[in-house]
This record gives structure tokens, C-alpha cells and sequence, in this order.
């Protein structure tokens, strides 16, 4: 009774009444023909990004696991990298993350010979849908 209470405030009564003006407008106003076309596409990549984050979830857990185990009780030359690794990896924002990834480190340091994408690994050459790792 009490949550219910809460729920049929005026402000929280406005509110819902919006959202369900907006349900509304979009299910008669918006155009789906597209839809039909599409969501087959749209179920694989839902089911391909669940699938990446049950995956990165699990091998985060694993690579977790011994390091935090090598800060906490390990000995000073485990814990040591292990402690640098995560101040390096939760101190620099996941958007520049990415970016290194994705570009590599030869963007950020052009004039080191050796450092362009060709020599660094799996990275892309140039940006672009299904271009990376040829």
C-alpha cells in the first residue's frame, strides 16, 4: 500500500502520463515498415553482444582473480605489476582505451619508426567497418 502510495504522487502521475503519450505517438506516428526487413539483423547482433559480454565478463573474472590474489597477499615482485597494471588500466578513461586499440599506438606515436599499424599486431590500418585484423 505504502509503494503504491508513493507511485500515485502528481509529478510521478505526470510523468507516467508523458512516457505513455510518447509510447503512443511513436507506435502510430513513427514508420515500421523497416522492421520486417531488419530484424534478423538486429537479433544477431543482439545475440553477438551478449555473447561478447559473457565472454569479456568470464575472462575479466579470470584475470581478476590472481591479480587482485598478487596485491593483496602476493609478493612484491608480483604485486607490484599487478598493482601497476591496474592503476594504469582504471586511471586512463576507457574511450582512450578503445582508441589505442583501435588505432594503435602508431597514431599516438608517429615518429617512431616501427610503431605504425603493420608492426603492431591486430590493429586497423585504417578505420572503418571490417577492416581490423586482416
Amino acid at each position: 500500500m505504502k509503494n503504491l502510495r508513493a507511485l500515485m504522487q502528481p509529478h510521478r502521475i505526470v510523468l507516467m502520463a508523458l512516457f505513455a503519450g510518447l509510447v503512443i505517438w511513436c507506435a502510430l506516428a513513427l514508420n515500421w515498415e523497416w522492421l520486417p526487413k531488419y530484424a534478423p539483423l538486429a537479433l544477431e547482433g543482439l545475440w553477438r553482444t551478449i555473447w561478447i559480454l559473457v565472454v569479456t565478463c568470464v575472462l575479466g573474472f579470470l584475470l581478476a582473480i590472481p591479480l587482485g590474489l598478487a596485491q593483496a597477499v602476493g609478493p612484491w615482485y608480483l604485486s607490484a605489476p599487478a598493482r601497476t597494471f591496474c592503476t594504469i588500466i582504471r586511471g586512463t578513461p576507457l574511450l582512450l582505451q578503445i582508441w589505442l586499440l583501435y588505432y594503435g599506438l602508431g597514431s599516438l606515436f608517429p615518429q617512431i619508426p616501427g610503431s605504425g599499424a603493420a608492426s603492431s599486431g591486430p590493429t586497423c590500418a585504417r578505420p572503418g567497418p571490417m577492416r581490423c585484423w586482416r
